[in-house]
């Protein structure tokens, strides 16, 4: 699930010109001002927060936003060398 979403927001992005690339990937405006990105986001933490074991639900959050770093981190590479 991760993945698609991660290529998708990857697809959607690429349609962006170079000249706007270049000036959002160092603040992530390209990520944090995308719809879809943050309605997928939004519903993953909803689904989260009907997860009534404590430890399991942090855990998930943690992975998840690690996974979310790790796409971040490849996305911004490859602008970077697109750029």
């Amino acid at each position: 699930m991760l993945y698609k979403i991660g290529s998708e927001l990857i697809n959607s992005m690429s349609s962006l010109r170079r000249e706007e690339i270049r000036k959002n990937v160092y603040s992530r405006a390209w990520k944090e001002n995308n719809d879809e990105y943050l309605q997928a986001l939004e519903r993953f933490f909803d689904l989260t927060d009907n997860i009534e074991d404590e430890n399991l639900r942090m855990e998930i959050l943690y992975k998840m936003l690690k996974c979310d770093e790790i796409l971040t981190k490849l996305a911004e590479k490859n602008f970077k060398s697109d750029v």
